[in-house]
């Protein structure tokens, strides 16, 4: 087993989840949620790795590259969702009248 590759995964599995349990779901963006889910994939894959095979460099690499991104956005998140994740409900704009003829 790849005790480190399951330390790193697991750390930024739970860093995932931290952020998604703050998410509305119905009021957040779609690119951030696939980012998100994708992020907790691969930390979920790596561990498997970990525990049956080695880990391969391009699960490194992505690794790697979603620690640098949860560190760069951290103080975006240190007072809640941010405002770039959130959206807000679609406006409903003029009644439609039924034009009788």
């Amino acid at each position: 087993m790849n005790l480190f590759a399951f330390a790193v995964a697991a750390f930024v599995f739970v860093n995932v989840i931290d952020r998604l349990r703050l998410i509305n779901w119905k009021t957040a963006k779609p690119a951030t949620m696939v980012l998100y889910v994708a992020m907790a994939s691969l930390a979920l894959w790596v561990v498997y790795d970990a525990f049956t095979e080695y880990v391969e460099v391009y699960e490194w690499i992505a690794l790697i590259v979603a620690l640098v991104f949860l560190h760069l956005t951290r103080a975006d998140w240190r007072n809640g969702v941010p405002d770039h994740v959130k959206t807000g409900p679609a406006p409903l704009g003029d009644p439609e009248v039924p034009i009788r003829r």
